[in-house]
Protein backbone atom coordinates (compact mmCIF):
# COMPACT_ATOMS: atom_id res chain seq x y z
CA UNK A 1 0.00 0.00 0.00
CA UNK A 2 2.85 2.32 0.79
CA UNK A 3 4.33 1.81 -2.65
CA UNK A 4 1.11 2.71 -4.40
CA UNK A 5 0.85 5.94 -2.39
CA UNK A 6 4.47 6.78 -3.16
CA UNK A 7 3.90 6.11 -6.87
CA UNK A 8 0.80 8.29 -7.03
CA UNK A 9 2.64 11.04 -5.21
CA UNK A 10 5.53 10.74 -7.64
CA UNK A 11 3.20 10.96 -10.65
CA UNK A 12 1.49 13.96 -9.17
CA UNK A 13 4.81 15.68 -8.68
CA UNK A 14 6.03 15.05 -12.25
CA UNK A 15 4.45 17.72 -14.45
CA UNK A 16 2.22 16.64 -17.30
CA UNK A 17 4.46 18.16 -19.97
CA UNK A 18 7.34 16.04 -18.79
CA UNK A 19 5.28 12.89 -19.15
CA UNK A 20 4.22 13.92 -22.64
CA UNK A 21 7.82 14.61 -23.60
CA UNK A 22 8.55 10.98 -22.94
CA UNK A 23 5.78 9.96 -25.35
CA UNK A 24 6.88 12.37 -28.09
CA UNK A 25 9.61 10.11 -29.58
CA UNK A 26 7.17 7.20 -29.63
CA UNK A 27 4.45 9.28 -31.32
CA UNK A 28 6.98 10.63 -33.80
CA UNK A 29 8.17 7.10 -34.61
CA UNK A 30 4.57 5.96 -35.17
CA UNK A 31 3.86 8.91 -37.49
CA UNK A 32 7.06 8.29 -39.46
CA UNK A 33 6.27 4.56 -39.72
CA UNK A 34 2.74 5.30 -40.94
CA UNK A 35 4.14 7.78 -43.46
CA UNK A 36 6.61 5.19 -44.76
CA UNK A 37 3.88 2.56 -45.03
CA UNK A 38 1.65 5.03 -46.91
CA UNK A 39 4.51 6.01 -49.24
CA UNK A 40 5.36 2.36 -49.92
CA UNK A 41 1.70 1.62 -50.63
CA UNK A 42 1.42 4.57 -52.99
CA UNK A 43 4.61 3.55 -54.79
CA UNK A 44 3.36 -0.04 -55.16
CA UNK A 45 0.02 1.18 -56.49
CA UNK A 46 1.63 3.54 -59.02
CA UNK A 47 4.12 0.92 -60.15
CA UNK A 48 1.37 -1.68 -60.68
CA UNK A 49 -0.86 0.86 -62.42
CA UNK A 50 1.92 2.03 -64.76
CA UNK A 51 2.85 -1.55 -65.55
CA UNK A 52 -0.77 -2.43 -66.37
CA UNK A 53 -1.13 0.64 -68.60
CA UNK A 54 2.04 -0.26 -70.50
CA UNK A 55 0.81 -3.82 -70.98
CA UNK A 56 -2.55 -2.61 -72.30
CA UNK A 57 -0.82 -0.06 -74.53
CA UNK A 58 1.43 -2.78 -75.97
CA UNK A 59 -1.56 -5.00 -76.74
CA UNK A 60 -3.45 -2.07 -78.28
CA UNK A 61 -0.47 -1.14 -80.47
CA UNK A 62 -0.21 -4.74 -81.67
CA UNK A 63 -3.93 -4.89 -82.41
CA UNK A 64 -3.76 -1.57 -84.25
CA UNK A 65 -0.91 -2.89 -86.40
CA UNK A 66 -3.03 -5.93 -87.29
CA UNK A 67 -6.02 -3.76 -88.19
CA UNK A 68 -3.86 -1.44 -90.29
CA UNK A 69 -2.33 -4.37 -92.19
CA UNK A 70 -5.78 -5.84 -92.80
CA UNK A 71 -7.09 -2.48 -94.00
CA UNK A 72 -4.13 -2.03 -96.34
CA UNK A 73 -4.71 -5.52 -97.80
CA UNK A 74 -8.34 -4.64 -98.50
CA UNK A 75 -7.33 -1.42 -100.24
CA UNK A 76 -4.65 -3.18 -102.28
CA UNK A 77 -7.21 -5.73 -103.50
CA UNK A 78 -9.14 -3.01 -105.32
CA UNK A 79 -6.31 -0.61 -106.19
CA UNK A 80 -5.95 -1.85 -109.77
CA UNK A 81 -9.65 -1.66 -110.70
CA UNK A 82 -9.71 2.00 -111.78
CA UNK A 83 -6.79 1.32 -114.12
CA UNK A 84 -8.40 -1.85 -115.53
CA UNK A 85 -11.79 -0.15 -115.92
CA UNK A 86 -10.21 2.61 -117.98
CA UNK A 87 -9.45 0.05 -120.73
CA UNK A 88 -13.09 -0.97 -121.11
CA UNK A 89 -14.72 0.53 -124.21
CA UNK A 90 -18.00 1.34 -122.38
CA UNK A 91 -16.18 3.32 -119.69
CA UNK A 92 -13.96 5.12 -122.22
CA UNK A 93 -17.01 6.10 -124.32
CA UNK A 94 -18.83 7.43 -121.25
CA UNK A 95 -15.84 9.45 -120.09
CA UNK A 96 -15.51 10.92 -123.60
CA UNK A 97 -19.21 11.97 -123.59
CA UNK A 98 -20.42 12.07 -119.95
CA UNK A 99 -23.77 13.70 -120.80
CA UNK A 100 -24.90 10.89 -123.16
CA UNK A 101 -27.65 8.94 -121.31
CA UNK A 102 -27.34 5.85 -123.53
CA UNK A 103 -23.66 5.51 -122.76
CA UNK A 104 -24.43 5.98 -119.05
CA UNK A 105 -26.94 3.08 -119.14
CA UNK A 106 -24.44 0.81 -120.90
CA UNK A 107 -21.74 1.77 -118.37
CA UNK A 108 -24.17 1.19 -115.47
CA UNK A 109 -24.80 -2.37 -116.67
CA UNK A 110 -21.07 -2.99 -117.06
CA UNK A 111 -20.48 -1.70 -113.52
CA UNK A 112 -23.28 -3.94 -112.16
CA UNK A 113 -21.62 -7.02 -113.68
CA UNK A 114 -18.21 -5.92 -112.46
CA UNK A 115 -19.53 -5.27 -108.98
CA UNK A 116 -21.08 -8.73 -108.84
CA UNK A 117 -17.71 -10.28 -109.78
CA UNK A 118 -15.48 -8.31 -107.40
CA UNK A 119 -17.89 -8.26 -104.45
CA UNK A 120 -17.83 -4.58 -103.54
CA UNK A 121 -20.76 -2.57 -102.23
CA UNK A 122 -20.77 -0.20 -105.20
CA UNK A 123 -18.60 0.95 -108.10
CA UNK A 124 -18.76 4.51 -109.40
CA UNK A 125 -17.37 6.44 -112.33
CA UNK A 126 -16.79 10.12 -111.60
CA UNK A 127 -16.09 12.91 -114.06
CA UNK A 128 -13.34 15.49 -113.61
CA UNK A 129 -15.50 17.61 -111.30
CA UNK A 130 -16.32 14.67 -109.03
CA UNK A 131 -19.88 14.20 -110.29
CA UNK A 132 -21.05 10.57 -110.53
CA UNK A 133 -21.78 9.74 -114.16
CA UNK A 134 -22.31 5.96 -113.74
CA UNK A 135 -22.73 3.53 -110.88
CA UNK A 136 -23.31 -0.12 -110.17
CA UNK A 137 -26.39 0.49 -108.04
Amino acid sequence: MATSIALSETLAVVPLTRRLRGLLPLALAIVVALGLVAAAGWYGYRHSFDQAVEEIRGRADHRLDLYAASFEREIEKFAAFPFVMSYDRNVADLVAAPDDPERAVVADRYLERLNARIGTLAVYILDKTGRCIASSN
